[in-house]
């Protein structure tokens, strides 16, 4: 039986990220792995992180064999895991989110010594952050070295690791949604939208806010995700395009059954990413048979292609986005949801492990 360590965020820490660690350390666990999940007590500074950090209902229930012993502020915890790794020759995978961590990664990789590098491999949600500095691509490249392998979910983000001298390879996310997901009925389009998640500025809602004015008759758009930035600042551009009766802002926090009935209430949910690694909103949209509306960014085109109904547009930019709002919104029927979901779910989440383990084992 093979051993492993998932170093990363879990529930109840929120977001696509945990959860997505939470479910690997599960897939792991039913393919014959003896898994433990080691994760944070604080992950960083609470300046570098507007929001909470916990919803107040978790999202998912946690790892059974899950320890929350990681602490940025605290050495001797990083000092323990690493002697620890030194000691058992288990697989580990240690979860990329933010370079502030890579620096804590590497004092535990140096600790852990040469053999356990080589059985490390790091999954890179985000190769080098949306808003990135010097400090970020050079313990990015540190951290990359340092490992047997890095995983990323795009073409492009495997690209961008190579070139930072990672062996990499890449794989589509696996759905990871802890939800209970179900398809609604086909209905006639009713003219609302639906932007969904953290809002920061490569998401690319200022361009939406263009597009949403473009369009005639007027259509309506919902913005439900907690703000990076200030609300304000958003308020003021929809005054200024004159849709401010057209838009309704949710600023907080998202739980998982409100993400279905959002995506329920609405004719599309749209993408309008300036840039990205992957998500994965399509595919829950599209498990609720409702269509996509994103720009050719990141895994959007191929994620979007596995369904009819969506629109990936041309360019990044509100008139191509107000035409693929148009083109969903004379569609008579949602999208095709897929008829055997968890066939799909657990055929990607076989590959994505293989694709894991093919680095350490």
């Amino acid at each position: 039986m093979s051993s492993w360590v998932i170093v990363g965020p879990t529930v109840p820490f929120k977001g696509g990220v945990s959860q997505h660690t939470t479910e690997l350390a599960r897939r792991l666990s039913a393919d014959g792995a003896e898994v433990t999940l080691v994760s944070w007590i604080n992950q960083y500074p609470k300046r570098l992180y507007p929001g909470t950090l916990k919803p107040e209902e978790p999202d998912d229930a946690p790892f059974p064999n899950t320890e929350w012993v990681l602490s940025w502020n605290r050495p001797d915890t990083w000092v323990r895991l690493g002697f620890r790794l030194r000691q058992r020759a288990t697989l580990n995978v240690f979860v990329g989110v933010t370079p502030f961590q890579y620096p804590i990664y590497l004092v535990i990789f140096w600790l852990a010594g040469k053999c356990a590098r080589l059985r490390s491999v790091v999954v890179a949600h985000n190769v080098i952050p949306h808003e990135s500095s010097l400090f970020d691509r050079i313990f990015t490249k540190l951290l990359f070295r340092s490992v047997r392998g890095v995983l990323t979910h795009s073409p492009d983000e495997k690209r961008r690791a190579e070139e930072l001298g990672a062996d990499a390879e890449y794989s589509l996310l696996p759905f990871h949604f802890p939800g209970k997901v179900w398809c609604r009925k086909s209905r006639k389009p009713t003219r609302d939208f639906l932007f969904l998640g953290f809002v920061r500025p490569y998401k690319g809602l200022d361009v939406l806010f263009e597009a949403i004015s473009m369009i005639e008759p007027p259509v309506r758009l919902t913005v439900a995700g907690e703000f990076w930035e200030p609300e304000e600042k958003y308020m003021r551009l929809a005054e200024q395009l004159g849709i401010q009766s057209q838009v309704t802002i949710h600023n907080r926090y998202v739980s998982t059954r409100e993400v279905v009935e959002l995506l329920h209430a609405h004719d599309a949910l749209v993408l309008p990413y300036r840039s990205a690694t992957a998500s994965q909103l399509p595919q829950i949209a599209n498990a609720c048979g409702v269509p996509v509306v994103a720009t050719p960014v990141g895994s959007f085109p191929e994620q979007l292609a596995l369904s009819n109904g969506n629109v990936v547009v041309e360019a990044v930019d509100a008139a191509s986005i107000s035409d693929g709002l148009r083109q969903v919104l004379s569609f008579s029927a949602t999208v095709d949801s897929e008829d055997s979901l968890a066939d799909t779910v657990r055929i990607a989440w076989t590959n994505y492990v293989a694709s894991v383990s093919a680095y350490v084992k």
